[in-house]
């Protein structure tokens, strides 16, 4: 009867072992892909706001270079203000996130192996970097979702000025038709054989007078 517990305990024991093994292997598999989906979105912020402040450049100066435009280039300053920003507030995303795999090692290299369960034992030092890597990870999110919230906020400035040189254009064309119709000369016609009596008999309206 001892010898069929200590059997079982020693087969529960290897269940838990495998258990643990597969939960531990989960969680570095876990832990390596939400640190690559970090670099990644990162990469991705750096690349939406490079690629859109070159092109705010380009067309800025297309538009200095061209009288004719009706896009002023004052407008678009702030939306490539908020590029700018949105590009730094990247960088600062980029290094945090290093920051926060340092903290997180850092934390666990200073934890101390011992003999008994759980098997490793957690000091002073270990549990100060862990808490900088939990503030410097929730700071590099924030930073993350500052960069993208300051992407969008740019493409709404650059989308109302091309609407405010569409509505300016528009008017512009109005106007000025209007204005050659107005200045557009009226012409005579002129009837062969004829004199300038006959001619605006010929053009006037008849007007009866009425006793």
């Amino acid at each position: 009867m001892v010898e069929c517990d200590n059997d079982l305990e020693g087969l529960n024991r290897q269940h838990a072992l495998r258990a643990h093994q597969v939960h531990y292997s989960y969680l570095d598999k876990g832990n390596e892909a939400a640190i690559s989906s970090g670099q990644a979105a990162v990469k991705n912020l750096f690349l939406m706001h490079g690629g859109a402040l070159i092109a705010m450049l380009t067309f800025t100066s297309g538009i200095l270079t061209n009288n004719a435009s009706t896009v002023r280039a004052d407008s678009l300053v702030d939306p490539m203000m908020r590029f700018a920003f949105g590009l730094a507030l990247a960088a600062a995303a980029s290094a945090g996130t290093y920051l926060t795999n340092y903290c997180y090692l850092a934390g666990a290299h200073n934890q101390t192996l011992v003999w008994n369960h759980p098997y490793l034992e957690k000091g002073r030092a270990s549990k100060v970097w862990e808490g900088f890597g939990v503030a410097l990870h929730v700071a590099t999110v924030s930073l993350a979702f500052a960069s993208l919230i300051l992407f969008v906020c740019g493409f709404l400035g650059v989308k109302e000025a091309l609407v405010a040189a569409y509505d300016a254009a528009q008017i512009e064309d109005t106007s000025g038709a209007s204005t050659e119709s107005a200045e557009r000369p009226v012409s005579v016609p002129v009837v062969a054989g004829g004199d300038v009596g006959t001619e605006a008999s010929a053009i006037a309206p008849s007007i009866t007078e009425e006793p």
